[in-house]
């Protein structure tokens, strides 16, 4: 079996995902807050809300934003050892991946892989 990747998903012609489940927002995966929003100047301001609302939901904290995510444990059955695909650019060589599809894998491999 291999490990899990996140692959980019490209939105042009002749583009295939294979068997990688899509966590872009159009999916229920998707992170919710988004470059540009206010507070959310960049990528991995946005991918550390999304690990931070994870947290404070698992703490009993109610997060809107997170209305349409499904459970830690349903997310965890839904993509454990699946490829994740996202549009975000992948990191270079080195380069930490800022990525909220990161923090689903983690999630996923029951490890705590945060932003």
């Amino acid at each position: 079996m291999t490990t899990p990747k996140r692959i980019r998903r490209l939105r042009s012609k002749g583009w295939r995902r294979g068997d990688a489940v899509i966590v872009d927002r159009t999916s229920r995966y998707g992170n919710p807050w988004k470059v540009g929003d206010p507070g959310v100047p960049d990528r991995q301001t946005a991918v550390a809300r999304f690990a931070a609302a994870l947290d404070a939901r698992r703490g009993g904290t109610v997060i809107p934003e997170l209305r349409r995510l499904p459970s830690d444990e349903d997310i965890a059955a839904a993509l454990r050892g699946r490829d994740l695909a996202c549009p975000c650019p992948l990191p270079g060589p080195g380069e930490v991946d800022h990525c909220h599809a990161r923090v689903l894998m983690g999630l996923a491999a029951g490890g705590e892989d945060r932003a």
